[in-house]
């Protein structure tokens, strides 16, 4: 797709997963800017709020099994940005449903979507792109105060710079799993994709819900505010893609606000970017 129609034409954004949480936060941030097209396992209903089933009945929604290849063929035509949202998250260390739904949802699919996407050449240039969110958890198992209450935080066990993975829960395994295939579609078929490992964003925006509890830690931490996600996603959208020193078109990026007990560090996610968030926990905590 070319400069100049791109000038004259609002970018044709897909969202999977529209019924969940993030999906409503971001289709009230982004609706104005965008076109969006919405992609979900079930007809939108009452979701979270009565005026949000109005509010997406408006937009092009399609029920699709992303786990089924053949639902997905031909989904994404005449797309220019694709975010994959949709994942079976419950971030538990051993789902009583066992390991079959989580990466059926969120590896299989994720690979279904990504290899749709090629076929759609949605991402052909590095204008376009894939957007992937993942989890704050592919990490928390080396920093959670109790292994069985994976959004719990002991600040004494993070070890400063460091980045590896060590997921808290099959939802993070999974989540781990959908980082690789990223990174493997765009060494092998070039396609821009930038990963989130978003924190914890909520429909009240007020994290203070937490205080108290064995959560609140965790949650000063991982705070991530709607308008700081809703810039984030932006960027990812609109932003230039420079491959990596590597050479491939991928990088993974936190979205969490800026907040002062915050443990991943922004840097290079700003840098980037080229957004610093404008949010705090704390603000929320006096």
């Amino acid at each position: 797709m070319g400069q100049a129609l791109r000038a004259t034409q609002m970018k044709k954004v897909g969202i999977t997963g529209a019924t969940g949480r993030l999906a409503t936060i971001l289709i009230r941030q982004l609706k104005d800017e965008y076109q969006l097209k919405l992609f979900s396992f079930e007809k939108p209903e009452c979701t979270d709020a009565e005026t949000l089933q109005t509010e997406k009945e408006t937009y092009d929604t399609t029920v699709v099994d992303l786990s089924d290849r053949d639902q997905v063929k031909g989904l994404f035509e005449g797309l220019d940005v694709v975010i994959h949202l949709a994942a079976y998250s419950l971030a538990v260390p051993f789902p009583e449903q066992g390991p079959h739904v989580v990466f059926k949802n969120n590896v299989e699919a994720t690979y279904h979507v990504l290899e749709e996407c090629v076929r759609a050449n949605v991402k052909r240039y590095l204008e376009d792109r894939f957007i992937f969110a993942s989890t704050n958890h592919t990490q928390n198992g080396s920093m959670c105060a109790d292994p069985a209450k994976p959004e719990s935080l002991d600040v004494a066990r993070i070890k400063p710079g460091t980045d590896f993975v060590f997921p808290d829960s099959l939802y993070a395994v999974s989540k781990t799993c959908g980082e690789d295939l990223c990174k493997l579609f765009s060494l092998h078929k070039r396609i821009a994709t930038v990963v989130f490992r978003i924190g914890w964003i909520r429909l009240n925006d007020d994290p203070s819900d937490l205080k108290g509890t064995i959560n609140e830690a965790y949650m000063r931490a991982m705070y991530l505010s709607q308008r700081d996600a809703g810039n984030f996603f932006r960027k990812a959208i609109e932003g230039e893609m420079k491959p990596a020193a590597s050479g491939i078109p991928f990088m993974i990026a936190y979205a969490v606000s800026n907040n002062d007990a915050r443990v991943y560090d922004l840097e290079e996610t700003i840098a980037t970017l080229g957004y610093v968030p404008q949010d705090n926990s704390e603000a929320y905590f006096q």
